[in-house]
This record gives C-alpha cells, sequence and structure tokens, in this order.
C-alpha cells in the first residue's frame, strides 16, 4: 500500500471514530457516571500493590526483629475492603456500560431503517436487501464493542498506566521506565497488527452482504427454486459464497492470534528485568523487599488490564470496517427532494396534469417522451400501450417515487415537487401490480394507510373490494394472519386486499396499476363493478394489460415506446388508432380462444 493510500485510509478511520463518538452525545450522563466510577476504581486499582507493598515490609521487620505479634491487621482489613469495593464498582460500571452500548445501538437500527425508508427508489433500484439487512444487524452489532469496551477502556488504562509509572518512578526511576516502556511498546504492537486487522474484516464485511443476499433471494424465491428443481443448485451457490466469507474470517483470525503473543512476551520481558535490577537494590540495601514486590504487583495489575487490550483493539477495527460501512448508507444522499416551504392547498379536488413529461431511469432509452394529458377531478382514465410503453413509470411519477427529467406534473394546479411528501402522498390512493402484504392479519393489512380506522370501516372496505366473503370463510375472519408477504392468499386474493386498503385510505386520487391482473374473468367483473362505485367522485388513472378493463373509462391514453400516440375514448380508438385496435383485438381473439373446448382424441 503506498504512503498516501495509508494515510488516506488513517484519515478516514479517524473520521470514522469521531463520528461514531459523536454518537454518544444522548447518553452523556450515563458516561460520565460510567467515567466517574471508573476514576474511583483507577484509584483503588493503585493503591492496593502499594497496600501490599507495605504490608509486605512490615512483615519483614517483624520476622527480622523475631516479634510475635503486631501484624498489620489494619492495612490486610483495609486491603480486603478495598477489594469489595472495587469489584462492586466493577459491576455497577458493566451494567451502565450495557446501557450505553444499547442505547446508542438502538439508535443506529432506528436511523438506519429511517434513513432506508426515506431513499428515493433509485436508490432501492441499485441496492439488495441482503447488503441493507446486513447494515442494519451485523454491523450494527459489530460496533458494540467500541462503546462498551474502547469508550471506556481506553481511559481507565491510560490512567492506570500513567499512575502506575508514577508508583513505581517513587522506587526507582529506572524500574518506572521499564513499565511505562514496555506497557508503550504492547499497545504500540498491538495497535500495528490491528491495522491490518481490519483490512481483513473489510474484506469479510463485503462478501458478508453477498451471503445474505443469497439468503434473502433462496427464502423469497422458495417457491421458484423447487418449481425448477433448483434446490441442490441454490445450495451450492450458498455454500461457494459461504466458503469465501469462512475463508477470509479464517484468515482474520489466524492473523491476529500468531500476532498478539508476540506482544504479550515482549511486555512480560519487563519482569525479569525488573527483579535482576530490584533486586541488585534490595541485596545493596537500597530498595526493600515491599517495595520489589509492590513493583511486581504494578507489572502483573498493568498486564492484567492490558490483556484486554487486544480485544478492545481487535472490537475497534472490526467496528471501525462496519462502521464506514454504516455511515455510507446514513450519508446516502439519493433521496426525493422536499420544498423548504410545501404548498398546502386547502381543498383537494383530485385534478392530475401531465404536462411535456419525460423521464429516464438512467438507461439509453428515455421511459417516457414528453407526455402530455389531464384527468379533471371526477374523471377515469385509462394508459394502455405496450410492454415497455411507460405506464408504470406515469403510476411513480405522480407520487413522487421519481422525479420527471423534464416537464411538470400537476395535483390540483401545484406542481407535485412544491408539495410535502407526506401531504401529497396522502391525496394518492396506490394499487401496485406486484401486491405486498405484511405480516400482520387482515384487518392490520387493510387499515395500513390509515390505522385508526373501525372494524365496521374496514369492512365496508373489503365489501367495495369484493374480498368480504372469502375472508368471513377464514377460520379467524379479519383476524386471521397473513403470512409473509401473503403467502398463504391467493393473488387474487392478496389484490383484492390491496384494493381494499387503497379504498379505506379515501384518496381523492386513486392509481390502479394493472389492478385486476391477478384475478379470474368472473372477479374480474365483480372487481370492475366495484372499481366503478369506488372511483366515482374520484380521479382514477388506469393502467392495464387487459383492455376490457378500460371499456368504461372516460377516456383512454395510449402510450407506445414512451411516447402518447393516441387520446380518446374505447370506440374512437378503435376506429383511429390502429395500434390500440390491434392490442385490443389480439387480446379479444385470445380470450375467447381459452374459452374454447379443448379437442380431445
Amino acid at each position: 500500500m503506498s504512503t498516501a493510500a495509508g494515510s488516506a485510509r488513517a484519515t478516514g478511520a479517524l473520521r470514522t471514530l469521531r463520528r461514531m463518538l459523536s454518537r454518544l452525545a444522548p447518553a452523556r450522563g450515563l458516561v460520565l457516571a460510567v467515567y466517574a466510577l471508573t476514576l474511583l476504581g483507577v484509584a483503588i486499582s493503585l493503591s492496593l500493590p502499594f497496600l501490599a507493598g507495605t504490608a509486605l515490609d512490615r512483615v519483614v521487620t517483624l520476622a527480622r526483629s523475631h516479634a510475635t505479634g503486631g501484624l498489620p491487621w489494619r492495612i490486610f482489613a483495609a486491603y480486603l475492603a478495598l477489594v469489595i469495593l472495587e469489584n462492586g464498582l466493577r459491576s455497577v460500571g458493566s451494567i451502565l456500560r450495557t446501557r450505553v452500548e444499547a442505547a446508542t445501538l438502538a439508535r443506529y437500527r432506528m436511523d438506519l431503517v429511517s434513513a432506508v425508508q426515506k431513499l428515493g427508489f433509485r436508490f432501492h433500484d441499485r441496492s439488495s436487501a441482503g447488503e441493507l439487512i446486513a447494515k442494519t444487524t451485523r454491523d450494527v452489532e459489530r460496533l458494540g464493542p467500541l462503546y462498551a469496551d474502547f469508550v471506556f477502556s481506553t481511559p481507565e488504562l491510560t490512567l492506570l498506566l500513567a499512575g502506575a509509572s508514577v508508583m513505581v518512578l517513587r522506587y526507582d526511576a529506572l524500574l518506572g521506565g521499564i513499565l511505562a516502556l514496555f506497557s508503550f511498546l504492547y499497545v504500540y504492537l498491538t495497535f500495528r497488527y490491528a491495522s491490518r486487522l481490519r483490512l481483513l474484516w473489510e474484506e469479510a464485511g463485503d462478501q458478508y452482504d453477498t451471503v445474505t443476499s443469497v439468503v434473502q433471494e433462496s427464502i423469497a424465491g422458495v417457491r421458484v427454486v423447487k418449481a425448477f428443481g433448483a434446490a441442490a443448485r441454490e445450495l451450492d451457490r450458498f455454500g461457494g459464497r459461504l466458503k469465501v466469507y469462512r475463508d477470509l474470517c479464517v484468515r482474520a483470525e489466524h492473523f491476529w492470534t500468531n500476532r498478539a503473543p508476540v506482544a504479550s512476551l515482549v511486555f512480560w520481558s519487563s519482569l525479569p528485568l525488573s527483579l535482576a535490577w530490584g533486586g541488585a537494590r534490595v541485596i545493596r540495601g537500597e530498595l526493600t523487599v515491599g517495595c520489589l514486590a509492590a513493583v511486581v504487583f504494578y507489572l502483573v495489575e498493568m498486564h492484567q488490564r492490558l490483556r484486554i487490550v487486544s480485544r478492545v483493539v481487535q472490537g475497534i477495527e472490526n467496528a471501525l470496517a462496519s462502521g464506514a460501512r454504516v455511515f455510507e448508507l446514513l450519508d446516502e444522499n439519493e433521496r426525493v427532494p422536499e420544498s423548504a416551504a410545501p404548498a398546502e392547498p386547502r381543498t383537494a379536488r383530485g385534478e392530475v396534469r401531465l404536462e411535456n413529461v419525460s423521464f429516464e431511469y438512467g438507461t439509453a432509452l428515455p421511459a417516457l417522451r414528453e407526455v402530455s394529458f389531464s384527468v379533471a377531478p371526477g374523471e377515469t382514465v385509462a394508459l394502455v400501450g405496450p410492454t415497455g410503453s411507460g405506464k408504470s413509470t406515469v403510476m411513480a411519477l405522480i407520487p413522487r417515487f421519481y422525479d420527471a427529467t423534464a416537464g411538470k406534473i400537476l395535483v390540483d394546479g401545484v406542481d407535485v415537487r412544491e408539495y410535502g411528501l407526506g401531504a401529497l402522498r396522502g391525496r394518492i390512493g396506490l394499487v401496485f401490480q406486484e401486491t405486498f402484504l405484511f405480516s400482520a392479519t387482515i384487518a392490520e393489512n387493510i387499515a395500513f394507510g390509515r390505522p385508526g380506522a373501525t372494524r365496521e370501516e374496514v369492512e365496508e372496505a373489503a365489501r367495495l373490494a369484493q374480498a368480504h366473503d372469502f375472508i368471513s370463510e377464514l377460520e379467524a375472519g379479519f383476524d386471521t394472519l397473513v403470512g409473509e408477504r401473503g403467502i398463504n392468499l391467493s393473488g387474487g386474493q392478496k389484490q383484492r386486499l390491496a384494493i381494499a386498503r387503497a379504498i379505506l385510505a379515501d384518496p381523492r386520487v386513486l392509481i390502479l396499476d394493472d389492478a385486476t391482473s391477478s384475478v379470474d374473468a368472473r372477479t374480474e367483473e365483480a372487481l370492475q363493478a366495484a372499481l366503478q362505485a369506488v372511483a366515482r367522485g374520484r380521479t382514477t388513472i388506469l393502467i392495464a394489460q387487459r383492455l376490457t378493463s378500460v371499456l368504461h373509462a372516460d377516456r383512454v391514453v395510449v402510450l407506445e415506446g414512451g411516447r402518447k400516440v393516441a387520446e380518446g375514448r374505447h370506440a374512437e380508438l378503435m376506429l383511429t388508432c390502429p395500434l390500440y385496435e390491434d392490442l385490443f383485438r389480439g387480446q379479444w381473439l385470445e380470450e375467447e380462444t381459452r374459452r374454447l373446448p379443448i379437442a380431445r382424441p
């Protein structure tokens, strides 16, 4: 690695560390309490070797004078009391540290989930669910050691090292220098090895994303996997990714395990040096046995404390690697910008107008090119066209899932970019082509857009969406728990629940993205009647693949290749728009063919 690259990496790590420490601000009271306990605990830890050495000198003196009494019972009692107090302080401090860690990690997760919800669709288009899950779970969990250990152990070790060095200096300058020097070498070597460890953990973190993505895809697509008999292939794919991740973790652990003992060996070499020099001074009568014993006690105490440096450093390096990934998500700015002074029209009439709207997803071909049309309050307009003509893109632009590249979209005469997102989307009810239901009851799913709705209102919305009958047949009715993604319901049932959810929200603008695509002909007929009733008094934009569903629309807008090629009523377009006529007749012929009896031999 070049010097410049290494310097940039160090600067980036320092910036990440500062940001992680700044997130302790809401818990500053608890942090200060832990520091106060730590300061008191350090004072006790520094006094114990001194008391032990003093007691030993007293015993040696008694032994030399052949005295039979006068043992330093007060020192023994003080030592025991301080040990009990020190352990009590550590227990309380540990509880407070855990509270600081848990509260801080909870705030990270809340902020990450909030950020994911606020990020625009362009971000989600290029991100995998596995990566986002990994950052919210595993990466946040790996930040824990920084808040449980590093934040508190670093000041504690620094104070202990400084205090122990000063205490030993009182006995002998060289012994104090040995303690300080070898403690510094231990910390230096540990951090030097840890810098390489962080690179290894960063590689492992990136590979973990791919492992999580494969798991998420395999679970979400379990029916497709089973349908194509691909379970063994998926298992091999997962095993391959998992092996790469496992090997990276093993490399990291081997690297650390092989180097951490080196630092420990360097520190322990200070003990024979201290004994040799101190022992010589004791023999010459320049140092007491108790003083030499106190020095050894300080060395042992420091080594016991420095042993956690390996754990702390390993934890901080893991935390820095994960912290960089967490802040990458928190800093993501792919968001739909909101107006500083959002418009708040008093009335919601439901007028929608597109003026020369163009849009690109970032691909070579634009999805929409100068599309203009309007929908009057209470009017129903259908958008039709071949696959890829831009119908669903129009649906995504009106509630600002994306912003138009050029042109304007107005709702009730106001540019959608001037609304607050909440206010704009509160005027619009959406039924997507791909229905998503939450792991909750049927009633809760229907009331998702209006949590305060009564049970009567929920049931009425279900009736309008032609869903009440099948719900009533379920054992728990509206209290039936829907499996993840509505997996225990048919496609048509899920679609009707989605329509009921949009109905209950009572929007002024209703957008139906091929809302009847997952139902049979009989259910579609009932749904069309229900949708006509629901659309009465509302502005409705109907995006349809089944052209039979547009027969009752006030107007039909025909799109092709991202452009508007025709507009009018069904009867007019059958005479004036060859594309519309071909689409309708082709679909009609397909439906009629499907109804023909199957010839049997």
